[in-house]
């Protein structure tokens, strides 16, 4: 008896959890055949595990009478599992899971504890509650709202709250409106109300959350679906960017902040963040997936911009690097910017095997479509990585190398995805006399864009910006951030001059000129522009005056002007190289492919 108690359908087939049987039973729908994957491996015995949840195309399982979370790919029917014993040990420990923002969360039955994994760190943890209520089948069904977890109280006298940004259990008492045992089992979430499905209970239990959202919840941006996918897609891949410059500990990475698409939170799930110098590797990577209502689950690849002192050496790095397309192409007049490009090689060398896991697991979460994303030298990052997917998807011819040997065909991901960047610097060009090579321009303008807000110098850089008299507007605007007192220390420490004569002198160096000037004349934009302004105005050339270091800030210029472009009650928009909009005077945008 009891054999499965719990099924996960994926795609065609069903999936049984076992309960007191000794393997996961797989239906195939169309085929009307069962078959059996074998968990004696992992845990034996009666009442194993009672239901489980699908998270990033894996199933999860919570431990009843077992002393570990059952986890079961469905794409390779591999087993494994998550040792539990150090958050509570027994029989009935938790009865029903449920997943919110990166964790899944294990209802207490028996349990003293929450059971708490993080699917990004898989790190298992507990949350007390035995101050709470104490005893057998507290609570049992639970449901999400507005970033809480609310258990329906079964033996218990109240809702057990979860509080997922706190890491903090609280209860909302409900002995006033029925006492007992086995009062509420089932659990349902209609508008702002958690329900409670009556068991021996003779009312249904409601709680009201109120219309309230929480603070965070009221100031996270909202937008509308009618500008439709592609600027959606853009729109979050900006919000991610900016969330990479927050994450303080890559192994433990913070919450993707709120939005909502047409008034709904958007669900991200934090898979992994990528950074080991070490590695020769000076990008931070973040890998993420948002799920987007209507436009379904995208996987972004998200890099991280300047913020340390190696991603100013990497930015200076612009010297040519011809390499890829001669070896590919026996091509020696385009170029890729050095510094960018290094780091994917590293990223290549490392971790090309981890993110083709990652993508093998998206794919069976049902995420169809992949966008590489960044800010600044994100960017360039993002167009590098783009570089490697166009030298990918070249055919390839075996040889008896190693090398050869472990040539991947490129995963569907990456053969349908694109890039998003914003104020990204040039990444590519030619040798004097040359032009880029028409195949890798024609990848590009198909496959990548890149925001320019109004004068941000950035993406001007380098062959569209005049660099000396950049240098002496920058280092104006760097004694402008300075008190009087400090401005006069550091033209002080600067020696004669100040700081602006420095900054001229290092220009006269010859080596600069060789190293950085005429290199950068040669650069080229190969995405698409598009351009965030009040009014259009041409990207290129921009006159001195209107250059604005203030325009290149991610959180404070390009996603506000973002906002206001997609909205149509405010001051602004986002127009292709034409000068066209993007977005009508109603807020709809352009059809997507």
């Amino acid at each position: 008896v009891a054999k499965w108690l719990w099924a996960v359908a994926i795609g065609d087939k069903i999936f049984g959890m076992p309960c007191n049987c000794n393997s996961i039973l797989v239906y195939d729908i169309p085929k009307g055949t069962a078959g059996g994957v074998d968990v004696s491996s992992v845990a034996t015995g009666p009442l194993k595990w009672l239901s489980a949840v699908l998270a990033n195309g894996k199933i999860y399982a919570i431990p009843y009478n077992a002393d570990c979370i059952l986890v079961f790919d469905p794409a390779t029917y591999r087993i494994s599992k998550v040792d539990t014993s150090g958050v509570a040990t027994g029989t009935f420990k938790w009865v029903s899971p449920v997943l919110m923002r990166g964790r899944i969360y294990g209802i207490p039955c028996h349990a003293d504890r929450v059971l708490v994994f993080d699917l990004t760190t898989e790190a298992v943890s507990g949350i007390d509650v035995s101050a709470i209520a104490s005893g057998p089948s507290k609570w049992q069904a639970a449901a999400v709202l507005s970033g809480k977890v609310y258990a329906m109280p079964h033996n218990a006298d109240g809702i057990l709250v979860v509080d997922h940004a706190s890491m903090k259990a609280s209860c909302i008492p409900t002995d006033a409106i029925e006492s007992g045992k086995a009062k509420w089992s089932g659990c349902a979430i209609v508008g702002h109300k958690v329900c409670g499905l009556p068991y021996n209970a003779r009312q249904m239990l409601v709680h009201e959350v109120g219309n309230k959202a929480s603070e965070e919840e009221e100031s996270a941006p909202d937008v509308s679906s009618a500008v439709g996918r592609q600027l959606v897609e853009d729109f979050v891949a900006a919000w991610l960017s900016e969330w990479a410059y927050a994450i303080k500990d890559p192994a433990a990475p913070c919450d993707v902040p709120l939005m909502k698409l047409d008034g709904e939170l958007v669900d991200f799930i934090v898979h992994r963040v990528y950074e080991d110098s070490e590695q020769g590797i000076p990008c931070r990577l973040g890998v993420v997936t948002a799920v987007l209502q209507r436009f379904g689950r995208v996987l972004f690849l998200v890099f991280k911009g300047s913020s340390f002192i190696t991603d100013f050496v990497v930015n200076a790095s612009t010297s040519p690097d011809y390499s890829p397309f001669h070896r590919e192409f026996g091509d020696n007049t385009t170029f890729v910017h050095h510094g960018a490009y290094h780091a994917i090689a590293g990223l290549r060398v490392h971790q090309w095997a981890l993110l083709y896991e990652q993508f093998r697991e998206s794919a069976a979460a049902g995420t169809e479509r992949m966008v590489v994303a960044g800010h600044s030298l994100g960017g360039q990052y993002a167009f590098a990585f783009m570089l490697q997917v166009y030298l990918d998807m070249l055919p390839k011819q075996a040889s008896g190398s190693p090398a050869a040997a472990t040539i991947v065909p490129p995963h569907p991901f990456l053969e349908r995805c694109r890039a998003v960047a914003f104020g990204a610097p040039m990444c590519f060009g030619a040798a004097e006399g040359c032009t880029v090579r028409g195949d890798l321009a024609t990848f590009f303008r198909e496959r990548a864009v890149n925001y320019v807000n109004r004068g941000d110098p950035a993406p001007r850089l380098w062959s569209e910006l005049d660099i000396e008299k950049f240098f002496d507007y920058f280092s104006e605007w760097i004694q402008g951030r300075f008190s009087g007192l400090v401005a006069r220390l550091v033209d002080y420490a600067a020696g004669p001059g100040g700081l602006a004569s420095r900054a001229r002198d290092l220009l006269m160096r010859p080596d600069i000129e060789s190293q950085l000037l005429r290199p950068a004349k040669r650069y080229v934009h190969l995405a698409r522009i598009r351009v965030l302004h009040a009014e259009f105005h041409p990207w290129k050339p921009l006159p001195q005056e209107s250059l604005r270091i203030e325009d290149h800030s991610l959180c404070e210029a390009y996603i506000p002007n973002l906002r206001a472009a997609f909205d149509p009650h405010a001051v602004g928009n986002v127009f292709d190289e034409s000068g066209a909009a993007l977005v009508d005077e109603e807020g709809h945008g352009p059809g997507d492919p």
